[in-house]
């Protein structure tokens, strides 16, 4: 199994995912507020350095109450 490059962690509202990265090579930690959309959130973290690993919360507003699955959005 490849080693991770990026982990990203994502907090689910319902019309915004806010998202937390880091990147293993250069140890740099970012924050950014994205869209509601599912695929705003699967570009943002199919655009980092792979490998990565996704992982989501989300309340009774988030992911699950539109219908979608962590396994969509970690797909990236």
């Amino acid at each position: 199994m490849a080693q991770v490059r990026s982990w990203v962690g994502l907090d689910v509202h319902r019309a915004s995912v806010f998202a937390a990265t880091m990147d293993r090579d250069s140890g740099e930690l970012r924050v950014r507020r994205l869209g509601g959309e599912t695929r705003e959130v699967v570009a943002f973290c199919a655009a980092l350095p792979g490998p990565t690993r996704v992982a989501y919360e989300a309340g009774p507003t988030g992911l699950r109450s539109r219908g979608r699955s962590s396994r969509r959005v970690c797909s990236a």
